[in-house]
């Protein structure tokens, strides 16, 4: 039996159908990971910038105390005092306005600020716009470091002066220097949008910050900053990004554990299918060779009981029908002319009834007890000739031949009795005249003789039967002819077919070998 290596279409579509759906989950459940990550990243930032916003309004609160000790002191040791208590970390300084420029008058000792230090031009035009609320000045690179200052003017502080912070902070702080930044990559500009000169600091080497961002928008007193962060891993943990992936390979191994039941039912429902049909056909031919058996058993006990019966009367009449040929002859030679010419129509007929009926004895005996053929080589055309010379054309028939130069090896005299029959059913199906053709050829080791007559041709039904014995469609017929021709030519290791159409003729062809195999008889 046959393997087919082939999946069903059924195990197919099923796999594809789970995989689908574990694609489809798949994809659903990256999408709500990667929006729950999204949601952490935008609250993380979101406490990130609380926290710095925190830093911011101590920042604020420190300058406006700071405003205060200006304001109600001149005594520059109060402000730095003051200063060291509020705004511990970040050096603090009071600002005179002189012309368009600012000088420090007071501050806390460090590398920034000094009493007498003349405040750079672009600081200074960010604390000239500085009033009660808290301006930032612009961010200063200090190589690795950047320098932020924050102002503070009038009402806060008194006329022509200003109160100023400023820290030194590096650009690159570890995750964990900075609250509530360790998951996080974040970069903090003093600017609306992010610009590398306006870089405040940063948790990550890596700028600018990339992946998956949020850009978070904030106010330092009267400026806009912002914060850009991504998250340093995921943030809703490595088992939650695992369950998509996790979800595609059971789907997978499902689909396929699927799909392979399906197969093996499927393939087991074909085997048990083809199994069915192979013992079907088998029982089919069985019966069908009990059937033909049992024709045969049936045909072969009607030709035995027939074979019995024709060889009792064909023994039994052989020798009165000889006897009577024999008084037939007698009579005719011992009449006289005058009493000759008045019975010669009764013996004429007398005699042809006498020989129809030893015609019926030997068709009888050569059907019953048929001889095994003695081949010898044979000339077609030579064996055609000796049946035309024996069975002469009736008037109006003309007869064509197209036999010469063919030879094979089969018995003459079975070869003769075939074409004989074959022959004469020709003749009497051409009672009003027509045309015989009796053609040869030999192809691929065969010899076909086919003899075609114009008469009016058998019906269907009749055609399907005329090789049985004792059937004839004629009024005065045996109906051995043909089973003795299918008889003889199977004996030879051959076969004959008659085509007919009604109105237009019947064909009748013999297909013999033309040698015969070593060892045949």
């Amino acid at each position: 039996m046959r393997v087919r290596l082939r999946p069903s279409p059924l195990a197919v579509a099923m796999t594809a159908f789970v995989v689908a759906l574990g694609v489809t989950g798949t994809v659903v459940t990256a999408h709500v990971v990667d929006r729950q990550d999204a949601t952490l990243l935008r609250d993380d930032t979101a406490q990130g910038v609380d926290y710095l916003s925190s830093i911011i309004g101590q920042v604020e609160s420190g300058l406006l105390a700071m405003g205060a000790v200006a304001t109600y002191s001149d005594d520059p040791a109060a402000f730095v005092s003051k200063a060291h208590q509020v705004a511990s970390g970040i050096t603090a300084a009071v600002l005179r306005r002189t012309g368009d420029g600012y000088v420090v008058s007071a501050a806390e000792t460090g590398p920034l600020l000094a009493p007498g230090q003349v405040i750079d031009p672009a600081q200074a035009e960010a604390i000239a716009s500085a009033g009660a609320t808290v301006v930032a000045t612009p961010v200063v690179q200090r190589g690795a470091q950047t320098q932020v200052g924050f102002a503070l003017g009038p009402p806060a502080t008194p006329p022509g002066t200003a109160v100023y912070e400023v820290a030194l902070e590096p650009h690159y702080l570890p995750p964990g220097a900075v609250q509530g930044f360790s998951e996080l990559a974040v970069a903090l500009y003093a600017a609306p949008h992010p610009r590398s000169d306006a870089l405040v600091l940063a948790t990550t080497r890596e700028l600018p910050v990339t992946g998956t961002t949020v850009h978070q928008q904030f106010r330092v007193g009267a400026s806009t900053w912002v914060l850009v962060a991504s998250a340093r891993h995921p943030l809703s943990g490595t088992l939650a990004h695992a369950i998509p992936w996790l979800i595609l390979g059971l789907a997978v191994l499902i689909g396929v554990g699927t799909g392979l039941v399906v197969e093996l039912l499927a393939r087991r429902n074909r085997f048990a299918t083809a199994v069915v049909e192979r013992r079907t056909a088998e029982l089919q031919r069985t019966v069908r060779t009990l059937q033909e058996a049992q024709r045969a058993l049936v045909q072969s006990e009607r030709l035995a009981a027939v074979g019995e019966m024709a060889s009792v009367i064909g023994h039994e009449l052989r020798n009165p029908l000889g006897a009577v040929m024999n008084a037939l002859f007698l009579v005719r030679n011992g009449l006289d002319d005058a009493h000759a010419a008045a019975l010669d129509r009764h013996l004429s007929l007398a005699e042809r009834e006498t020989e129809k009926a030893a015609t019926l004895v030997d068709d009888l005996r050569n059907f019953v007890r048929p001889r095994a053929p003695q081949h010898e080589t044979v000339a077609v055309a030579e064996v055609l000739q000796e049946v035309l010379q024996a069975t002469p054309a009736p008037a109006g028939v003309d007869v064509q031949t197209d036999v010469e130069g063919v030879t094979l090896a089969a018995d003459r005299h079975q070869l003769a009795e075939v074409l004989t029959n074959l022959v004469s059913n020709a003749y009497e199906a051409m009672a009003d005249g027509g045309i015989l053709r009796v053609s040869a050829c030999i192809e691929a080791d065969e010899v076909y003789i086919t003899v075609q007559d114009t008469g009016p041709g058998i019906a269907g039904e009749a055609l399907e039967r005329i090789f049985e014995p004792f059937f004839t469609t004629k009024p005065s017929g045996t109906g051995l002819g043909l089973a003795v021709v299918r008889r003889i030519v199977d004996a030879h290791g051959g076969d004959v077919r008659v085509d007919s159409t009604p109105g237009a003729g019947t064909s009748a062809q013999v297909v013999l070998p033309a040698r015969v195999a070593v060892g045949a008889r």
